[in-house]
């Protein structure tokens, strides 16, 4: 029964703001390797960014001060924060707590898929979380390729509805795509829908993934759409990269090849 310090949770009323401030001026980075896979429909459902000074996490989490009611817990620990261990054996842990008479609240997976989490106060009343990987609600790596094609069918539906902001919140700020006519950073692929819709409709299958470890996966298939109505369709392959990002998915790398007429 081990514990490691794995990371340190803060609950901001802004999380934009806060990771900013922890970015810019404490020179932390974005965190990209070993990311929960956070649970947005089982009580708690805000957003949450994740730093790093290379060694331990920090996690910067919308506060909610009505989580516990929402899951029926004692504890909360996104209405001030907490500190959080890792631990080899949940179950040794949670029986020593037991021994010592220190009461707990049992999370299971409720917040982060695939890690069983606790939640107890020490004697001044801060938080603290031990949780173990693994466990029957880890995620199956099948979901990856749904979890991919959802996010996919977000930016297309992006050039369909002309929606800015949406296109702007599937992308990294680094995203670059390189396409038949050049290459094309996060702001022109933006701005190409400053004077609406470019996409009229499309359809996309023979889907594969590629799972590239450290939270990246790869998304390839095939594209037939039409720019406007009554256009001739067009076909094309698209291979996309995509990183896990506050416990969703954020595209950094497309490629368009046209396919052969």
């Amino acid at each position: 029964m081990k514990l490691t310090l794995h990371h340190l949770n803060m609950a901001t009323e802004n999380v934009a703001r806060m990771d900013r401030f922890y970015r810019d001026i404490l020179g932390l980075e974005r965190e990209t390797a070993g990311l929960p896979v956070l649970e947005k429909t089982k009580g708690y459902a805000g957003d949450v960014t994740f730093v790093t000074d290379g060694a331990i996490q920090t996690h910067l989490a919308q506060r909610d001060i009505h989580a516990g009611f929402a899951t029926g817990q004692i504890v909360n620990p996104v209405s001030h924060g907490h500190i959080a261990y890792r631990t080899d054996d949940l179950s040794a842990f949670r029986a020593h707590l037991e021994n010592h008479g220190i009461p707990y609240s049992d999370w299971g997976h409720a917040a982060v898929a695939g890690w069983h989490q606790i939640f107890f106060y020490d004697p001044d009343g801060n938080v603290i979380e031990v949780h173990q990987v693994g466990g029957p609600s880890h995620p199956p790596e099948t979901s990856l390729l749904a979890e991919l094609e959802t996010c996919e069918r977000q930016v297309w539906d992006a050039l369909v509805t002309g929606d800015q902001d949406s296109d702007a919140a599937r992308l990294d700020d680094g995203f670059l795509g390189v396409y038949p006519d050049g290459f094309s950073g996060k702001a022109a692929h933006v701005a190409q829908l400053a004077d609406g819709p470019t996409i009229n409709t499309y359809d996309l299958n023979d889907m594969r993934c590629v799972d590239l470890g450290a939270d990246h996966a790869m998304l390839c298939y095939q594209a037939t759409f039409t720019r406007a109505p009554g256009s001739d369709p067009e076909r094309m392959y698209v291979s996309s990269i995509w990183k896990r990002w506050q416990g969703g998915w954020i595209n950094l790398f497309s490629q368009d090849t046209p396919a052969a007429t």
